[in-house]
């Protein structure tokens, strides 16, 4: 089996494993949707969470106006073999969709029933990786290339830093504002409406 060129971004590469899943999906009897895309991105919730973290997602083809069904892989995730798993459980989702136009599925019966013959294992809401899956993936890795992502790493002790905004407050009568260094710099602290001129607090302050 060829190896393929390097795939030039992650979306590239997830795509090239979704179409080396298709026919697995299809002896498995189910079928990926013709229009799929798949990207490297943060799940809409939990994404960041310290426990039961979401690591894939899967919105239906109504949620896009093109009629695209549309699958996130967290960034937290490097290792090809649990970003194929994860792509795995979410075109499951995908395939199902049509399949229960009428019906939400999520990870009920339906779901239940399908994931053992893709090699899912495991619980329906946080599958692994079957010892068959694993190969077969370790297969199509071989074909498809490295998985270009390096692992985000969560900083779970504290939000994303922003701009950090000053603290200024006038000392005629105590009026306080916040405003970014680079507008002190650029253009000077403003002057208070009670007349006095604005004063740069302590840092940390």
């Amino acid at each position: 089996m060829a190896r393929m060129k390097k795939a030039a971004t992650r979306e590239e590469w997830l795509e090239r494993l979704t179409e080396a899943l298709r026919p697995k999906f299809k002896a498995a009897g189910y079928a990926i949707p013709a229009k799929v895309h798949v990207s490297c991105a943060w799940p809409s919730s939990g994404g960041t969470a310290r426990k039961k973290r979401t690591i894939g997602e899967c919105w239906p083809s109504s949620s896009s106006a093109d009629g695209h069904t549309e699958i996130f892989i967290s960034p937290v995730l490097s290792d090809p073999l649990e970003v194929g798993g994860t792509l795995v459980h979410e075109l499951l989702h995908a395939a199902l969709e049509p399949m229960y136009p009428d019906k939400h599925v999520g990870h009920g019966p339906a779901f239940k029933k399908a994931m053992g013959s893709l090699g899912l294992t495991g619980k329906a809401t946080a599958t692994t990786e079957s010892k068959e899956l694993k190969e077969e993936l370790a297969a199509i890795v071989k074909k498809i290339g490295a998985y270009p992502h390096a692992a985000m790493k969560l900083n779970l002790r504290g939000k994303v830093q922003g701009t950090r905004l000053l603290k200024a407050e006038c000392p005629e009568c105590g009026y306080v504002i916040r405003v970014t260094a680079k507008w002190i710099n650029e253009a000077g602290l403003p002057t208070c409406p009670c007349g006095g001129l604005f004063e740069a607090a302590e840092a940390g302050a």
